[in-house]
């Protein structure tokens, strides 16, 4: 297989249509950068199928196509086209010419075409996998992938074994069987969830079942032994009730005889305490006097002390106040002193300093002077300077730009030569190829004509197809969809048949009616007249759950009769509605937030009435019922109930809870059934129409699929190709002959223009370069005679400046001493002025406290004798106070113990009154629990205590023992729970479910182990193949690397990992003679291209590819090396084609045919080739030179 040829339009910054015709074995493609080179291996890549960007140095993908210039406006499409001659067959395809084309629009379209045809990027990569070409295969190698293959870059190197293996189709089966595998995985996990929880509710169901009979069995045997206990309790209960009247009579006597008695004693006990109230009163005022006297006595002991403190706190400040004012006199004394010793020692400093600054300012003056000098001869010297620069920069170039100008004209004169040679053989090129032009353009037309034809009617026949296949899909899909939902109808409405046949959930005594002869009426249950949509039946068996199972019949008598069958047969109980007995009620209104549950309900005609009594005020709310307030209305007159069932609200009350498994499963199961059969047969007909329609179209699709013109359509293509090739080719040598004719033209007028200039140019420059060099020499003599005035000058200011300055030192240490001379006497003189106010302030203290230290002394000897005076007071009250209160208690203790004496009468009382209530409350629980019995034997088992045999009355068991029996199975029925009459239909069912589930679990794990056993297989092979190809290419690499360096060199490749062929790294061992790297980092850049090169062409030996783009390989290597390359080239161009991208000169010189990139206009790309195979390699060397 060869690759024939590359056509670009729009791409990148080919924006015109551009052909490569590849004919020979190497081809090579230069231009100076920019040109274009490298977009023609981009578009390679992406033809054959590149997605991401970065690999064709683009940001997004929408920058492949031609962005326009100036003059040009930007393309609406990036098209590139590539062919493959297929003779050998190397592609899987029946075509002997392969065309793969890649389109990207504007709008972000994009497609790919296969022979013309439209296909997916799938197509194309499942064409070329393990061909050895791909957007990614080692067929393409960039400089920069060198360094990838050398470092492994994202495993650049195991990405390209897998492809010279040939196991890239593995890696890819065994990914897709592990996508498969993970699915199925996914699929019985979901499939075990689903069984766990069937499972789970399997045995929540047999469990039920048993429970159930259990429950039965334990409510039989409950119901014998209570009434047993029932009639033994009443008898005994009726003896302890007479027993315990009697009791409670004779205490009732005895209470009011201490009654009596109490009455008495407590007349004497108030007479007592109202004689004992005087002494209370004396000794209550006599203890209040002596309180407040010791109130007063210490009060007066804490002034008193208080003062005292106060007299020594005075004392001894009065002290301290008196050795300050000694120690400040001497401190004062020292202090004036040493200020007339600091005012002496300023006024001379003041006077030194004052003769100083003005030797100073002398100085400075004179220093003024000679820098006034400096400054004007500086500003001299600086102009002349500057002049004298600018005219010897001028000077230069001026004569460099003489010497360019003539350099420039010379070579004009050359190219004008070299350009009329050009045109005159452009112009006989020209004629030629317009002639053949026009003779290829007629063949073309006629060619595309009839092929546009053909392959409209095909593409027509394959839009039909694949319209049929889409519309037969679909209707396969509706089909199987419709036989599943008939499947699932037909076994509810089996189900539900039985369940209705059966009455199944329901009890025994509505079956045994259900069947009786003997009734012979039709009377439906209340379940079987309404009718609701699955949201709402449970919400409408919860409300009318006591009501179900009724009979809905005409007139009493048929109630009448059906009691009687019951009876007579004790089949149990049943429950009746008297269809007779119910008028029209009022309607129910909506209201905010609730809707009326009649409003969906279908109810069966004459039941309207019983079942809008039922429901009347029952309201459904999207919340909670507890959310609901609305003070216009009364919702105590409502029932509202939430729309998952939890919750229900009536007047008082509050009902609600989980919802169990069956809820909603006896409401309407006539009606449902009916609709269930209904659907059935609408199901069944729109199941044969799919049918037919499946036929119709496989048949339709058969026909268009027979039909087959892709002989004809691949000879009419092949010759379209022909045609367009050979016309586009004279076409672009046309064009370019043109374009060059008219470029060289206005080359050569540009130049004679040019000359012109440059000759006027060099004449001017001639002469203001010989005015400059006048001037020049003036101003260099100049210069000489200014320097040696500022030489002068300058010693003459650095002699002043240092005098200034010296004199300015002294002068600053001058004035820092006088400076600290004046702190000094002002920190001495401010001293002096606070010790003075201190003295004057402490002074005065002295005599202020003085005068109150008397007044508190005095003050101490008035509270003394005070103190002395209330002591006296005090001793006389409390000797009162003790008299007083010996009378007092004497009284108190014989009312204490007469209050006792009342406290022991009334403590008699209260246990006798305490023991009358319990006898009262013994009386009245005994009355309740006679009464209890006989309403429980009659509300729970329908049996009056009169009615019970003697047989119950034996007295074989213990009455505790009998008591305890019926207490223990009384706890089992209360706590046994909830049971379910419908658990053995709904674990038949739940059974057969488990049964085809678990079916499809087996069925999924058997195709679980299969993919297992594929993936295996897959390995098995891949590794096989992947080791076989892996040891020819490590000998190859060995031969070609030695070949490139020296036979002495090492190198190698070694799986880093052995036990994992598939997955293991491949490191690469590269040490050229004389030398010892250890890594391939160590390697120069020629040696790791070579490295790269070596392995390349190893893995072209083990797998050629058909053909090589190597984008700027070469560029690392020197001219030894290039001839080694070239040599190497050469060398496996018999067996694949290169394609060479290089500013090699001697790479250039060994190809067969070169492609030259230019820019026709700025920004747009051109190719025009050459072939170099009619010189000799020096030939061509020389004529690039």
């Amino acid at each position: 297989m060869r690759l024939k040829s590359l056509e670009l339009k729009g791409f990148k910054s080919f924006a015109n249509d551009t052909v490569l015709h590849f004919d020979e074995n190497v081809i090579g493609v230069v231009g100076p950068n920019g040109s274009g080179k490298s977009n023609v291996v981009d578009a390679i890549r992406w033809v054959l199928g590149e997605q991401k960007g970065k690999e064709l140095r683009l940001e997004n993908m929408s920058d492949v196509i031609f962005n326009g210039t100036k003059k040009r406006k930007p393309s609406p499409v990036a098209q590139v086209a590539i062919t493959f001659d297929n003779n050998l067959g190397l592609l899987p395809s029946e075509y002997s010419e392969v065309v793969l084309s890649r389109h990207l629009y504007r709008s972000g379209e994009s497609e790919y075409k296969l022979n013309g045809v439209t296909c997916r990027l799938k197509d194309i990569q499942s064409l070329l996998i393990d061909t050895g070409i791909g957007s990614n295969s080692y067929a393409i190698i960039a400089l920069g992938m060198v360094d990838d293959i050398l470092y492994d870059k994202d495993n650049a190197r195991r990405k390209m074994f897998e492809q010279a293996a040939g196991i890239s189709k593995y890696k890819k089966r065994k990914h897709e069987t592990m996508l498969k595998l993970k699915l199925t995985t996914e699929d019985l996990t979901r499939i075990e969830d689903i069984l766990k929880e069937i499972q789970t509710n399997l045995e929540s169901l047999e469990k039920q079942a048993k429970r159930t009979a259990k429950y039965f069995e334990l409510k039989k045997e409950y119901k014998e032994l209570s009434l047993t206990l029932g009639a033994r309790n009443n008898v005994e209960l009726r003896e302890q009730y007479i027993q315990s009247e009697k009791r409670i009579q004779e205490e009732t006597d005895q209470y009011s005889r201490l009654e009596a008695d109490l009455d008495l004693m407590h007349a004497d006990l108030e007479n007592l305490k109202k004689n004992h109230l005087g002494d209370e009163m004396s000794v209550s005022t006599f203890q209040k006097e002596l309180n407040e006297l010791v109130g007063r006595i210490r009060a007066t002991e804490n002034e008193k002390s208080l003062a005292e403190q106060k007299i020594a706190f005075i004392r001894q400040n009065k002290q301290n106040l008196e050795l300050q004012i000694s120690k400040g006199d001497e401190r004062l004394e020292l202090l004036r002193e040493e200020i007339i010793k600091l005012r002496d020692q300023h006024e001379q400093q003041s006077a030194l300093l004052v003769s100083h600054q003005t030797v100073l300012k002398e100085a400075q003056d004179k220093r003024d002077e000679v820098s006034k000098q400096y400054q004007e001869l500086m500003e001299n010297r600086e102009a002349v300077n500057q002049l004298h620069q600018q005219f010897e920069k001028e000077v230069f170039d001026l004569e460099k730009n003489i010497a360019i100008l003539l350099n420039n004209a010379d070579i004009i004169r050359n190219e004008n030569k070299i350009l009329t040679d050009d045109i005159q053989k452009l112009g006989e090129e020209s004629t030629t190829l317009d002639a053949q032009l026009k003779s290829e353009g007629e063949r073309k037309e006629q060619a595309a004509a009839e092929l546009a034809a053909l392959e409209e009617q095909e593409l027509e026949r394959l839009r039909k197809i694949r319209e049929l296949e889409v519309m037969l899909t679909a209707e396969l899909d509706q089909l199987r969809q419709i036989q599943r939902t008939l499947d699932a109808r037909t076994h509810e409405a089996d189900l539900l048949k039985d369940m209705i046949s059966n009455l199944e959930g329901f009890p025994e005594s509505i079956k045994f009616l259900n069947k009786a002869q003997d009734w012979n009426v039709t009377a439906p249950l209340l379940s079987d007249v309404i009718y609701c949509d699955q949201q709402h039946r449970v919400i409408v068996e919860q409300i009318l759950e006591p009501y179900l199972n009724y009979y809905v019949v005409k007139n009493w008598d048929e109630a009448s009769r059906a009691v009687k069958l019951l009876s007579f047969a004790q089949k149990g109980r049943a429950n009746f509605f008297i269809l007779s007995e119910f008028t029209p009620g009022a309607s129910t209104d909506s209201h905010p937030g609730l809707t009326p549950l009649l409003h969906n309900l279908e109810i069966e005609q004459g039941y309207e009435h019983l079942v809008r009594k039922l429901l009347h005020n029952v309201f459904v709310t999207d919340g909670s019922p507890l959310d609901i307030h609305n003070a216009s209305i009364d919702l105590n007159q409502m029932t509202i109930i939430d729309r998952q069932a939890q919750m229900i609200r009536r007047a008082g009350q509050l009902t609600g809870g989980s919802v169990g498994l069956f809820e909603g499963k006896k409401l309407g199961r006539k009606k449902h059934l009916e609709h269930l059969e209904q659907e059935i047969v609408e199901l069944r007909k729109t199941w044969h129409e799919v049918q037919a329609k499946v036929h119709e179209t496989q048949h339709d699709l058969s026909s268009l699929q027979a039909i087959d013109r892709s002989a004809q359509l691949q000879a009419l293509r092949s010759q379209a190709v022909q045609f367009m090739q050979s016309w586009a080719e004279i076409n672009s040598r046309l064009n370019h002959v043109a374009e060059r004719i008219e470029e060289t033209l206005r080359r050569k007028e540009k130049n004679i223009e040019g000359l012109r200039d440059i000759e006027s140019r060099v004449q001017s420059a001639s002469l203001e370069l010989e005015e400059k060099r006048s001037r020049y020499k003036d101003y260099a003599q100049s210069m000489e005679h200014t320097e040696e005035q500022y030489q002068n000058i300058y010693r003459q200011l650095n002699d002043a400046e240092s005098a200034v300055n010296e004199l300015k030192l002294q002068e600053i240490h001058l004035a820092n001493k006088l400076e600290s001379l004046g702190r000094e006497l002002k920190y001495h003189t401010d001293q002096e002025q606070q010790i003075i106010q201190s003295r004057e302030q402490h002074s005065r203290q002295i005599e202020t406290e003085s005068g109150e230290l008397e007044s508190m002394i005095q003050k101490v000897e008035d509270m003394s004798s005070a103190l002395h005076q209330q002591y006296l007071e005090k001793k006389t009250k409390e000797a009162q106070l003790t008299e007083a209160e010996q009378s007092y208690y004497q009284q108190r203790n014989e009312i204490g113990q007469a209050d006792d004496k009342i406290k022991t009468v009334e403590k008699q009382r209260s246990t006798l009154q305490y023991l009358i209530n319990e006898l009262k409350d013994q009386h009245n629980n005994l009355k309740f629990r006679l009464v209890a019995i006989s309403e429980r034997m009659e509300v729970e088992f329908g049996v009056r205590l009169e009615d019970i045999t003697a047989e119950h009355l034996n007295e074989d068991m213990p009455l505790d023992e009998l008591e305890h029996k019926v207490q223990r199975l009384r706890n089992r029925l209360e706590n046994y729970g909830e049971i379910n009459p419908m658990a053995i239909e709904a674990h038949e069912e739940i059974k057969v479910r488990f049964d085809n589930i678990n079916n499809q679990r087996q069925d999924i794990l058997n195709a679980k182990e299969s993919l297992l056993t594929t993936i295996n297989e897959i390995e098995d092979t891949a590794t096989g193949q992947f080791l076989e190809s892996f040891n020819k290419v490590r000998e190859n690499f060995i031969e070609v690397f030695r070949s490139l360096f020296t036979e002495d060199d090492t190198c190698d490749l070694i799986l880093v990992n052995a036990e994992d062929p598939l997955e293991s790294e491949i490191d690469i061992i590269a040490k050229p003679k004389g030398k010892r790297p250890k890594s391939l980092s160590q390697l120069s850049g020629g040696e790791k291209t070579l490295t790269a090169i070596a392995l390349l062409f190893a893995l072209y030996l083990m797998k050629p590819a058909p053909f090589c783009v190597f984008d700027e390989v070469d560029a690392p290597l020197d001219d030894a090396n290039i001839q080694k390359f070239n040599r190497i080239i050469k060398k496996f161009s018999a067996q694949s084609q290169f394609i060479i991208v290089t500013h090699n000169k001697t790479t250039m010189a060994a190809v067969d045919t070169i492609y030259g990139g230019f820019m026709e206009e700025q920004g747009v790309s051109g190719l025009s080739q050459v072939d170099f195979r009619e010189f000799d390699e020096t030939d061509v060397l020389a004529l690039q030179n």
